[in-house]
């Protein structure tokens, strides 16, 4: 059954609070992610709801979509649970953004992506540290990028967890920071006094030793943002 249900009008990606709505099996769940959104920046959660609820819930706001939804997975959570979730996002238009905050199973993020890469998210929660992390990565997500957990990400591209933050120097960990601010390459180079070309040897460099590979379905940059927040 359907939670909270609070009467506010989503307003557009920028302007405005972002509206979410929380989704999670176990109501302790829905709860305690709503209250840890609700002291998050710019967060306006409108709605906790089970699963099972999410279709009829969407059907009945048509014209006032939430903009993101927030998935919260325990370890008794199953495939079939993003997947439904996941159908019943992609359904509505436009299709909110979609984030899965849960424990690292194999396939969960799989299960996720079958539905498609875009405005999707898929974050450990033994990484999630506090609430403004998750409002970082919503906002970027809502930006039109997917961005998923370096630890998730080694797994899909079939690598294994390495700590590369150890491994950076002191110039790339100062570019990887600036980065994760969301600074441009001319800003980070004016910043820190070293040409634009400079920049990106390093996020170059970034990339490689946090094992980020270039492909169509991840921005890197987000991914190596993520890296140095978590």
């Amino acid at each position: 059954m359907t939670d909270t249900t609070v009467q506010s009008a989503p307003g557009p990606t920028g302007v405005g609070p972002v509206t979410l709505v929380v989704v999670a099996d176990i109501a302790l769940v829905r709860v305690s992610v709503a209250s840890l959104m609700t002291d998050a920046a710019g967060m306006d959660v409108v709605a906790t709801v089970a699963p099972d609820d999410l279709p009829a819930f969407l059907a009945r706001n048509p014209d006032s979509l939430p903009d993101a939804v927030l998935l919260g997975l325990t370890s008794d959570s199953s495939h079939s649970t993003v997947k439904q979730v996941a159908s019943a996002v992609r359904s509505t238009h436009p299709a909110p953004a979609l984030l899965v905050i849960g424990p690292r199973r194999n396939g969960l993020a799989r299960a996720l992506l079958e539905h498609g890469p875009e405005r999707v998210a898929f974050l450990l929660d033994s990484n999630v540290r506090d609430a403004e992390t998750l409002a970082h990565v919503t906002r970027t997500v809502l930006r039109g990028v997917s961005a998923f957990d370096p630890e998730i990400v080694a797994g899909v591209n079939g690598g294994a967890p390495d700590d590369g933050l150890g491994r950076l120097t002191p110039r790339e960990h100062q570019v990887l920071e600036a980065l994760a601010r969301g600074l441009t390459n001319a800003a980070i180079a004016d910043e820190l006094g070293i040409t634009v070309k400079s920049v990106e040897a390093n996020v170059t460099k970034v990339f490689r030793k946090l094992e980020l590979r270039d492909g169509a379905k991840y921005d890197r940059r987000v991914l190596a943002a993520l890296a140095f927040h978590v």
